[in-house]
């Protein structure tokens, strides 16, 4: 299985991908929304796991990026964001899933065994 993390945070996106290869993936991490995009287009992923706070894209365009690309990649936003009306709106604009920080890395892993099933 192949994943992408989208974030501006280096070293919680090298944990988050670390703790993930552990667990079977491999993967990529982008440090900001137009390398995730880039990424996004030349490479097949299974998940993507995408910040909304990116220093140089709003994380819901990159997410409707990643949706114009393809419905088939999974796509789980974790960030600080974690009102009600942020979470109805990025699972309005395609996210399969969404959690907050901070976060549980057990249920992040959770989260995407349930999405990839």
């Amino acid at each position: 299985m192949r994943m992408l993390v989208i974030g501006d945070e280096q070293d919680l996106a090298s944990a988050i991908k670390k703790g993930l290869e552990m667990e079977g993936f491999a993967g990529d991490i982008a440090l900001d929304g137009e390398e995730g995009c880039h990424l996004a287009e030349i490479h097949a992923y299974d998940i993507i796991i995408l910040d909304l706070n990116l220093p140089d894209r709003d994380g819901l365009d990159v997410l409707q990026h990643i949706r114009h690309l393809s419905k088939q990649i999974r796509v789980l936003i974790l960030t600080a964001l974690s009102d009600t009306p942020s979470r109805v709106k990025g699972l309005n604009l395609g996210a399969d899933d969404y959690l907050g920080k901070p976060f549980d890395f057990e249920e992040l892993k959770a989260r995407i065994r349930a999405l990839l099933r």
